[in-house]
């Protein structure tokens, strides 16, 4: 999934730029049949991404050519999805001189880390009563915590390791707790539907 998330980086980074029409495209199908290869063969996607970081490098780009940057955020599966879906949206802005930013799935399972750490935080206090089949009755709620704080911090090594050797430069992943606070005042946190507070946020 991260891979997956660094090289389609990669192209919205790069396709409004390329000056030889397709050339993104073709690297970006490169690149996604290494890393498939990698992991079918159990190589190092490592290795695999660091190969498609030359296939972009051969990438020749217009960088003084102005391309407004467009943010698409919204329902998950919509605004991760290209083609038919949501009327080809990246494409169409693409056509109309932008730099589409994406939110990548690692933003999905950000939020997702950030709500069973909330969730066990606030249930802690009543662990004699949680007694549901993940409930916290006899467990150490802090060790939960702890681990899921170490998942996130994990997850954002991972990112920023693929992305290096990929080459995105400058991609930051959001910070959950600001997002939450930022959305608290029109949203509350607790409600869950969809992206929740993240869309919000």
């Amino acid at each position: 999934i991260i891979a997956g998330d660094v090289i389609n980086g990669m192209g919205y980074r790069l396709r409004p730029y390329e000056i030889d029409k397709g050339q993104t495209d073709r690297a970006i199908e490169t690149t996604k049949k290494l890393v498939y290869d990698a992991l079918v063969n159990g190589t190092s996607v490592l290795r695999a991404l660091l190969a498609g970081r030359r296939e972009f490098a051969k990438i020749r780009c217009d960088w003084t050519r102005p391309a407004p940057r467009v943010s698409i955020i919204g329902e998950f599966w919509a605004m991760t999805t290209e083609g038919e879906g949501n009327y080809e949206l990246q494409r169409f802005l693409e056509q109309e001189g932008a730099e589409v930013l994406i939110q990548p799935i690692t933003n999905w399972i950000l939020y997702l880390l950030w709500v069973a750490r909330n969730d066990t935080t606030k249930r802690s206090t009543l662990r004699e009563d949680d007694k549901g089949r993940r409930g916290l009755a006899g467990r150490a709620a802090w060790k939960e915590v702890l681990g899921l704080k170490a998942g996130f911090l994990g997850l954002h090594g991972v990112f920023r390791t693929f992305a290096g050797v990929i080459g995105l430069q400058g991609w930051h992943l959001p910070d959950m707790d600001h997002i939450a606070k930022l959305a608290d005042e029109h949203y509350d946190n607790e409600l869950r539907g969809g992206e929740g507070h993240m869309e919000v946020g």
